[in-house]
């Protein structure tokens, strides 16, 4: 052995220690070895072994002289020295920024390319030491009037630390359920953030996988992508929100994941481009089998109790579970003034690095803010209001109103003001409110409808009950929500479509539906040509529908007997759709009376979900002619006085044949636009004539 082999191998024996080997590629530029997940000592030896390779290369080294020797020697003792200082402080305090370091050094000093998974190999933090005890004083400062939860939560943390954890398998499994809006998903960002900062966890990430994405089996491949990439990525925490929505076949890989850490895949898959590729029955090379949670806090959250989830997922579901917590809101003022002044906080270093404001707040302010909060919406309320400071202020700069690096003062005096040097200015005038149906507007859309008196009277009776409701929620005393799904019955052109589309723009404002839109289908839009086509087909309208109205027009053609299995299909679809989005989405049934009557024998549940049958009566010739003014006139048009009592007497005739086939309205609607267009020509030829008159003569009343 010459002189630099001996060089370079007490290089190595000083960094690693004696008796070891290192070896490397013979492509020293292209080599990729997996770093092992075991231990630091397990992975520096697989590292000398890699390395020390080098000695099978000595026959290419060209022999130097003596002075470059003593160069070298120095070269190598600097190097021994900073090597030796990142092996003391990885075995000291091992995180990924040390592996970062080493890797980084090892590249650049001899030439070999390391390829680590962090994730990978920081997969079981609880090999190291960790700190608690400053965890749950931090985390009652942002996470305010939740002391009992906070300490649970914290344990659940802590658990694995306590326990221990052998083999690849998830740190904990917790289940937090509680209201809407009580700081499920916020606690546990926060407490990510404090255990980062202390080391305790090695990424403040959190990926958050909103299971109501996966509805239905077409979404399965989606979902296992989504899976793949929250359990391979560097967060240390999966949050799992709205997982009783999810498609009931794809309970069983949930309960799985908790319950052994780890999914089997039915079907063979490998990564290209970090996305999974199905290669259906093939073997291939590094296939994808299984999905592990090695490393990661599962985190389910749902605002069900425990015995709904029990229904829906099974009680071994639950059981599975290491930690089960609930959160338990209940705010008293100090607490609000506390989260609205941390609220504020957060909104000042907001304002200074995006709009360069500094940002300062009123007592009135934090007083209005503490007023809006609202007990069925929780902390968001808080944050929904405090956040029109921030778009206001925008909108402000953008109209160059105020400039940059200005001191503001927010106050609250009925409206949101903004003091800039001496001058106030009204914010409420730059904040862009949330588009939303005039209630007053909608209201007088119904009184123009001819008739229907009792369905009109049934849809202003909601905004009463929601009314009711909302000081039942204020006031902290049990609510009931009444099913507002209904059949409409009748025969065409009775108004129903009328109605359900004014229907969802009143409900929308006033504060039932989020969208207020009209989805209109029939039985084409919802059943499928083929087997497995209708569940997803339908599913997807219901999403389109949801924060709004689904009218379904001829409702009893989906079902045609009890062989008609793609019909059931689509009824079944429909509802779970309502039972999964109750609070948001509004169905409506409508046709003849007599074959919805049937139709509602072809699902048990269908007859206790729409309880709201409404039946539309057939016009009377007088309502008919009536409709035919109020359409004249939204066409600019009048109607002569003669033509009145021979268009009565039209359509009672009609009505008197077959009110099932008349048209009722439309058959009104047919007969104006007739009308208009024989009047056209009446007008070209007599030009003195009015314009905007139909006469008698223009009716084809025959």
């Amino acid at each position: 052995m010459n002189d630099k082999e001996k060089d370079f191998e007490s290089l190595m024996n000083s960094v690693f220690g004696s008796n070891k080997t290192l070896n490397y590629s013979k492509d020293l530029t292209k080599k990729k070895k997996k770093v092992q997940k075991e231990n630091w000592d397990e992975d520096v030896l697989s590292m000398q072994k890699e390395l020390m390779k080098m000695n099978e290369r000595t026959s290419s080294i060209k022999t130097i002289d003596q002075n470059e020797l003593v160069k070298n020697a120095k070269k190598i003792d600097e190097q021994i020295i900073d090597l030796e200082k990142l092996r003391e402080q990885a075995i000291g305090n091992f995180d990924e920024i040390n592996l970062e370091q080493i890797q980084s050094e090892i590249e650049k000093d001899f030439g070999i390319e390391i390829n680590t998974n962090s994730s990978d190999f920081l997969k079981n933090p609880v090999d190291k030491k960790a700190d608690f005890s400053h965890v749950l004083d931090e985390l009652n400062e942002v996470v305010i009037g939740q002391e009992e939860y906070n300490k649970k939560l914290v344990n659940a943390f802590k658990r694995p630390f306590i326990m221990g954890n052998e083999g690849e398998f998830c740190q904990n499994t917790i289940l937090i359920s509680g209201n809407p809006a009580t700081g499920k998903h916020y606690s546990i960002e926060k407490i990510a953030e404090i255990l980062k900062k202390h080391q305790i966890l090695s990424s403040e990430k959190v990926v958050t996988i909103n299971c109501s994405l996966y509805s239905s089996s077409e979404n399965e491949k989606i979902f296992y992508q989504d899976l793949y990439s929250g359990l391979n990525s560097s967060a240390n925490i999966l949050y799992f929100e709205n997982f009783e929505k999810i498609y009931t076949g794809f309970i069983p890989l949930l309960t799985d994941l908790i319950d052994n850490g780890e999914i089997l895949l039915n079907k063979r898959y490998v990564l290209q481009k970090e996305q999974l590729v199905d290669t259906g029955s093939g073997l291939v090379q590094h296939a994808i089998g299984s999905l592990k949670a090695s490393g990661k806090y599962l985190v389910y959250a749902t605002t069900l109790q425990e015995n709904k989830i029990a229904n829906i997922f099974s009680a071994h579901f639950i059981n599975c579970f290491h930690d089960r917590l609930m959160t338990n809101a209940l705010f008293e003022v100090e607490s609000l003034k506390k989260i609205s002044k941390q609220i504020l906080y957060e909104l000042k270093d907001r304002c200074q690095r995006f709009l360069e404001y500094d940002v300062h707040f009123d007592e009135s302010y934090i007083t209005h803010l503490i007023d809006s909060y609202q007990k069925e919406e929780g902390i968001q309320s808080l944050l929904d209001e405090s956040e029109k400071i921030v778009q206001s202020l925008a909108q402000a700069k953008l109209n160059e109103k105020i400039k940059e690096n200005s001191q503001i003062v927010i106050s609250y005096q009925e409206h949101l003001l903004a003091k800039v040097s001496d001058e106030k200015i009204n914010l409420d005038e730059y904040f862009q409110n949330d588009y939303s149906h005039d209630v007053e507007a909608v209201k007088k859309q119904l009184d123009r409808i001819v008739g229907l008196e009792n369905v009109k009277k049934y849809v202003l009776s909601l905004e009463a009950n929601y009314n009711v409701m909302k000081l039942r929620k204020k006031q902290g005393l049990k609510v009931t929500e009444v099913s507002k799904h209904m059949i409409f019955t009748g025969n065409p052109g009775t108004g129903k479509t009328t109605i359900a589309r004014l229907i969802s723009q009143y409900l929308k404002a006033i504060g039932i539906l989020s969208g207020g839109q009209l989805v209109e289908v029939t039985r084409s839009d919802l059943v499928g040509k083929y087997v497995g086509h209708t569940a997803p087909l339908t599913t997807q309208v219901i999403k389109s529908a949801i924060g709004g109205v689904l009218f379904i027009d001829e409702a009893y053609s989906l079902y045609r007997g009890k062989d008609d299995s793609f019909g059931l299909e689509a009824i079944d679809t429909i509802v779970k759709g309502i039972e999964d989005n109750r609070d948001n989405l509004i169905v409506i049934l409508a046709g003849y009376t007599k074959e919805m009557n049937e139709f509602l024998s072809a699902n048990s549940g269908l007859k206790s979900r729409f309880p709201n049958i409404i039946e539309f009566p057939d016009y009377t010739p007088e309502e008919m002619f009536k409709i035919a003014t109020i359409t004249a006139q939204d066409k600019d048009y009048v109607l002569n006085e003669e033509v009145e009592i021979p268009l009565t007497a039209y359509f009672l005739r009609v009505q008197m044949q077959n009110s099932e086939t008349s048209g009722n309205g439309r058959l009104v609607r047919n007969k104006i636009e007739q009308a208009i267009l024989n009047q056209s020509s009446r007008v070209l030829r007599n030009p003195n004539c009015k314009i905007n008159e139909l006469l008698l003569e223009d009716f084809d009343l025959s």
